[in-house]
């Protein structure tokens, strides 16, 4: 068990990784030659196609870029609102926000430490970094958001390692919505996609209409997506789930890498006021 977040390192993963990797056309990467529409595609269909979460209004998010996990695209929507808005995220956030706005100058003010105001701009995930699930009052916060047209960034990372997510990004103030597939997957080849409403003429917009990025991971995630589904992902990891969790004596939530509890025996697992337990390797220890 741990305090800090690891990722799934699946063994059938790992070994299809390596044998793609001996497959693989080099010159099938060129500039001319890849098509990103296939990236996104895979993507799309990899979300669309799980029968254990669901998400409803992506279809209005038209204008889509490869994003360096989550990361790359968290950073540039700091930057974008930097100079004219305050950020806003969690304590328990993915500390990226915070690192980002404290490299370029940005304010911010955790969300935890007062009440949204006109001139901010959010990020929040979905299910939630500090307990995987939602964020406490997450309905109430959005809703706010919208009233007063808030920008919102949804960080939708933990899909891949989640179950039973209804997630409704209709909102008006939602801008950005952005899935990784580093927890589920692979962390190394730093698979992700952003969908937005408008074309922001950033550098994560700039680089993947041109192409700069890994297309030799691109091309993997490709087919990893294609042969194992997030179906696949929960259908292995649940019941091992449910297993540690009822040995450990500790609460489910609907990221299975992670789960609660109020017992003093775990105060250890404090982390800005979730009491938050990754048993990743519990679940990679766990026979079928």
């Amino acid at each position: 068990m741990k305090l800090a977040h690891d990722p799934i390192v699946d063994q059938t993963i790992k070994n299809e990784i390596q044998q793609l990797l001996k497959t693989v056309d080099y010159n099938s990467l060129d500039l001319d030659r890849w098509n990103i529409e296939e990236y996104f595609s895979a993507f799309k269909n990899w979300i669309a196609s799980s029968k254990y979460n669901n998400i409803t209004g992506l279809e209005k998010f038209d204008v889509l870029s490869y994003s360096c996990g989550s990361l790359e695209s968290i950073v540039s929507f700091v930057h974008r609102h930097s100079v004219k808005k305050r950020l806003r995220f969690s304590k328990a956030e993915f500390v990226a926000s915070k690192i980002a706005s404290n490299h370029c100058g940005a304010t911010y003010l955790f969300l935890e430490d007062g009440e949204i105001e006109v001139n901010d701009a959010v990020i929040i995930s979905l299910p939630f970094s500090g307990n995987g699930d939602h964020y406490p009052n997450y309905n109430q916060l959005i809703k706010h958001c919208d009233g007063l047209g808030v920008p919102v960034l949804l960080d939708v990372s933990y899909y891949g390692i989640s179950h039973g997510m209804s997630i409704d990004v209709n909102n008006k103030c939602i801008t950005d919505v952005v899935f990784s597939l580093s927890k589920p997957m692979t962390v190394q080849l730093r698979l992700g996609i952003r969908f937005c409403k408008i074309d922001h003429d950033d550098l994560v917009q700039v680089n993947s209409n041109g192409k700069l990025f890994n297309r030799l991971s691109a091309t993997i995630g490709i087919e990893l997506m294609k042969k194992f589904s997030h179906n696949w992902l929960v259908e292995k990891y649940l019941p091992r789930y449910e297993t540690v969790c009822k040995k450990y004596d500790l609460k489910q939530t609907p990221t299975f890498t992670l789960a609660t509890s109020d017992n003093i025996a775990y105060k250890q697992f404090q982390r800005n006021g979730f009491n938050r337990i990754c048993i990743t390797q519990e679940l990679l220890d766990e026979n079928d």
